[in-house]
This record gives C-alpha cells, sequence and structure tokens, in this order.
C-alpha cells in the first residue's frame, strides 16, 4: 500500500476565516470590520457596490475572484491557492491620491510577507506589483473613487499568490508569475498572512509625518527590481525599450531611451516589462 504523501503546506491551506485573521490583527481601523468569502466577481467591485453600508477599514477576504481587475484595466488572474483582499478607506484626505496609496501598500505588503517568510529577495516593481526573483507574487489596486451624496473614498484590493500552482497561470502571465511556495518552504496560513498586511498597512497608510513619510518612500526605492534595469515601456499605442534611472518624489519613473533621451512616466500612463538577460 502506498503511504500518501503529506501535503507539502498545510497550514498555507487552511480555510480563511474572520476569527482565525483576527486572532493576528494588531489594529486600529483596517479589519475592524470584515466578512470572508469563498468566491467572488471582485473584491473592490464588492466595497463599490456596498459603500453606503460599510465602515472605514472594512475588509472583505475571499478564496478566489472570477473577474479581478488589475491596473490600466487588465483581468488579475484569481485562482485558488491565492489571497485576494480589498479595504475600505473612507474620507483619508492625507491620502493624496491613489499612487501615494500604492507605495505605501507596496511597501506594507512587501514587509509583510519578509516578516512572515524571512525571504530577503523580495522587492517591488514600479509601480504596484511585488516581485521574488523577477516573479510576480502579488498585484495591488488603489482606486479612489467621488460620488455624489458619498464621502471621497478608497479601495485598496491586494492579490497574492501564495500557494498557486503553476498551471493555473496561461499565456504570458505563465512567464512571469509565481507563488511564496515556490521560494520558501516556511509554512504559514493566509489568515497569518492577511493580518500581517493589514498590520503593515495601518503603519504606513496614515503617516503625516514629512520624515517618516519619506522613509517610506526610500524604503519603496530602496526595494526597486526595477532601478538600473532595461525595461519595455508600454503607453497602449507602442512599446519602447528603455533603462530605469530613478524613482523621484512623486513615485514617477525616471527613464532613458536608447537615443539618449530621457523622460518622467507618470504611474497611470504606461506599464514596464522587466527585460530578462536572455532579451538583452
Amino acid at each position: 500500500m502506498t503511504e500518501k504523501k503529506p501535503k507539502a503546506y498545510p497550514a498555507a491551506s487552511l480555510p480563511l476565516s474572520i476569527a482565525a485573521v483576527s486572532s493576528y490583527l494588531d489594529t486600529t481601523v483596517l479589519g475592524s470590520t470584515m466578512a470572508v468569502v469563498n468566491t467572488i466577481d471582485s473584491t473592490n467591485k464588492y466595497i463599490k457596490k456596498n459603500i453606503s453600508v460599510l465602515d472605514d477599514g472594512f475588509t472583505i477576504v475571499a478564496e478566489k475572484q472570477f473577474s479581478g481587475r488589475g491596473r490600466l484595466g487588465r483581468t488579475f488572474e484569481s485562482p485558488e491557492g491565492g489571497l485576494y483582499m480589498s479595504i475600505l478607506l473612507i474620507g483619508r484626505e492625507l491620502i493624496e491620491n491613489v499612487d501615494s496609496v500604492t507605495v505605501r501598500a507596496a511597501v506594507a505588503v512587501k514587509n509583510a510577507i519578509k516578516e512572515l517568510t524571512g525571504l530577503e529577495n523580495v522587492g517591488i516593481k514600479w509601480v504596484n506589483d511585488i516581485y521574488c526573483e523577477d516573479k510576480k507574487i502579488c498585484g495591488i489596486l488603489a482606486e479612489r473613487i467621488v460620488r455624489k451624496g458619498y464621502c471621497d473614498f478608497s479601495v485598496l484590493g491586494i492579490g497574492v499568490n501564495v500557494t498557486t500552482p503553476k498551471k493555473a497561470f496561461e499565456g504570458e502571465l505563465s512567464e512571469i508569475a509565481g507563488s511564496i511556495s515556490d521560494f520558501t518552504k516556511v509554512d504559514f496560513s493566509r489568515n497569518e498572512l492577511c493580518a500581517a498586511i493589514l498590520n503593515h498597512l495601518e503603519k504606513t497608510l496614515f503617516v503625516t509625518d514629512k520624515d517618516e513619510s519619506t522613509r517610506i518612500l526610500d524604503d519603496y526605492r530602496d526595494s526597486s527590481v526595477i532601478i538600473g534595469r532595461d525595461v519595455y515601456i508600454s503607453n497602449g499605442e507602442k512599446t519602447v525599450r528603455a533603462k530605469v534611472l530613478g524613482i523621484d518624489d512623486l513615485a514617477s519613473l525616471y527613464v532613458q531611451y536608447e537615443d539618449g533621451l530621457t523622460e518622467i512616466l507618470r504611474t497611470g500612463e504606461v506599464s514596464t516589462k522587466l527585460i530578462k538577460g536572455e532579451d538583452k
């Protein structure tokens, strides 16, 4: 009789639950009210539909999404084995724009993953992706919306590949996507990861001190996997090659094209793709 092999990551396979996430939380606002669902079209969309009855800091967490969305209207693949969550932020005037939310969220998620796994090579690909060894393990989407009759609010969506199998990704995504389990044997539950992300978000999102804000932006720059590298830059109409020289104080990308010209790229305008060694 063949002995069954134990699951490689038993904790990671535990179901999501409000009680489990709450047991790891150390926040005042974020996650103070919460919902956990098995399947949903989009966690961001759920919050936008139900804004009138939700509290500041409300968090919805899903096992999978069937209509997830990323930057620039792209589809965000959300298969089983991941953690998909969105947070409502109401009336946060101190968060000036979604770019600031994205930068601070990226730093928080990166720190949460490093805290749980001990991985040192977790970095940020401008503007909203978390990478490990040139593989995308997380995407972030911040949306700020003003509706007549309602307060100004932001919805912050985060999707993390925890133990997502490689076969779950198709096409071009299969070449760049990875999961945390590809890089570490540390076993942790998605409940722990959800709470760790919320804990770190509360340390970054609502910072008003100028020096601390600068420190967060410096952390974002220092964690960049794109500075100094060649990338393909696409604005929807054409794709060109450039070298990334840096990230400015507004989190915009400073690049130099092959003809020597330089340009500052705003986050809402373009997307970037790393050029691997074999493409150079």
